[in-house]
């Protein structure tokens, strides 16, 4: 099969599915749009395309990349392969012929998608970007959301476009925003306050081979990208490379595994004790590093990993970069942390106007003593459909229209939202949530639509013919017989 009998089998999958439902969403005075996404990844893409086929059609795709940008699995990931199942149910909205597996045994036949254990991000990524064209989602790109505000249950939203500055008013608003979630790399306070920041980068960043080549470079972190990390440093010509974890050996298992079964789509059930305990647990055990992350290091004789080694002290000193740890001091030239996120929306520009309206979970939970995560306790409390909830919700309802599918889910959810896993339950949830609030909004104008006298099907003319006259027209005279 070749690509394009595969978009022709798609196109016939879609038909047989029937004729895309009619939006059913009233036009609301004042109102551009009745849902906004943001964010034009895998995540953001699926749930535009479930909305339509939901009869939601005025739904549009704010992305600040530009429309042929590289994009974050070719910029900011740096890992050869995906890290869930190649099996995994991903952005396909149920549409077989929309999958990876059809889109890549199109190309490379059934024996070549056998022979792969894991999915190549590149391939991913043009995959994606083949499956944004066929799903045909509105997308505007170079845009980028700058604020948010309330006005009565809708949302002003504000946005820096090619054209300028311009307000646009939606109903819903969806933060389709991936790992970086509710928040923004975490600097850990020793690196920010000691170093330029021309000095070091996060791993969630778009780092430049420039900065490790003939360098020695540190790394701080034990997951998965800290390790990637490293190979792009190792890779692309660092002199030398380590690696410092504070904890006493790696973290050889990851909660995130003893939750992955179909259970966890219920974890939103969970009293908030258990949430919160389940939550702390993930937290605590960090991120394991894959296998593959850790054999791409392997081979490299100027590679090495500090265990029990936090830093202490980092400074600049006659050009170097010293780092103090317990045990002993370095020196490098360039410094790359895989210390993840904070997640908090008082972190995120765009949100500053309504964040402190935004409930988080030490808001809603009174913290354990002993459980105390000031990190983990900034997370957004979130409600049915992932909804923000309102700190005061006689003042503003209106955050209750912002929905966080992301990795700020995490303690209300047990998922990190937008992954592949998530998509396959958490978008039909999302897309029924939306579904769901629009239709209560417009209630009343639903009421009289379905109580309205419809239009005539039939003429008459059909069965004029066939009508008889009941009074004039006589029938079979029927005789009683009597006998004796």
């Amino acid at each position: 099969m070749s690509i394009e009998i595969l978009e022709h089998e798609a196109r016939r999958a879609f038909a047989f599915l029937g004729d895309e439902p009619q939006n059913w969403v009233p036009q609301t005075n004042g109102v551009d749009h009745d849902v906004v996404v943001v964010g034009a990844g895998q995540s953001g893409v699926a749930v535009a395309a479930s909305l339509r086929r939901a009869g939601v059609h005025n739904v549009i795709i704010f992305d600040d990349s530009e429309p042929d940008a590289p994009g974050m699995w070719r910029d900011k990931a740096y890992m050869p392969t995906l890290r869930t199942p190649k099996a995994n149910i991903g952005p396909e909205i149920g549409i077989p012929n929309l999958s990876y597996k059809s889109w890549f045994e199109a190309q490379f036949g059934e024996d070549a998608y056998s022979a792969i254990e894991l999915i190549d991000r590149i391939s991913w990524d043009n995959y994606l970007r083949w499956l944004r064209r066929l799903l045909g989602v509105e997308i505007r790109f170079q845009t980028k959301l700058t604020s948010v505000k309330g006005v009565g249950t809708a949302l002003d939203l504000s946005l820096d476009t090619p054209g300028g500055q311009r307000t646009i008013r939606t109903r819903k608003l969806v933060l389709a925003t991936g790992v970086a979630g509710i928040g923004k790399p975490d600097i850990p306070d020793v690196v920010r306050k000691g170093l330029r920041p021309d000095r070091y980068a996060h791993a969630y960043s778009v780092l430049d081979a420039s900065k490790v080549a003939n360098s020695r470079v540190a790394i701080l972190g034990a997951g998965s990208s800290a390790f990637d990390a490293a190979a792009f440093a190792l890779e692309n010509g660092a002199d030398e490379v380590k690696l410092f974890c504070r904890a006493e050996d790696l973290p050889r298992s990851t909660s995130l595994r003893a939750i992955s079964y179909p259970a966890i789509e219920h974890f939103h059930l969970l009293q908030d004790r258990d949430k919160w305990s389940i939550a702390q647990l993930i937290k605590a055990r960090g991120s394991v590093p894959t296998a593959a992350s850790i054999a791409r290091v392997k081979g490299f004789d100027n590679f090495g990993i500090y265990l029990s080694s936090p830093w202490d002290a980092v400074s600049e000193e006659d050009g170097s970069i010293l780092i103090r740890t317990p045990n002993s001091s370095f020196s490098f030239d360039f410094v790359i942390l895989g210390t993840g996120f904070r997640i908090d929306p008082q972190l995120r520009p765009e949100l500053s106007e309504i964040a402190s309206e935004i409930a988080i979970w030490r808001d809603r939970f009174d913290l354990p003593a002993n459980e105390r995560d000031a990190n983990l306790a900034c997370y957004p409390y979130l409600g049915s459909g992932y909804r923000f909830l309102a700190r005061n919700p006689d003042r503003s309802r209106f955050v209750e229209n912002i929905h966080c599918f992301n990795a700020a889910a995490l303690p209300s959810f047990g998922r990190l939202l937008g992954d592949v896993a998530s998509l396959r339950t958490g978008v039909p949830r999302l897309v029924e949530a939306i579904s769901s609030d629009l239709f209560s909004a417009d209630e009343a104008l639903h009421v009289a639509r379905f109580s309205a006298t419809p239009p005539d099907d039939l003429t008459g003319e059909e069965y004029r013919l066939l009508v008889r006259d009941p009074v004039n027209e006589k029938g079979d005279s029927v005789s009683t017989m009597g006998g004796d």
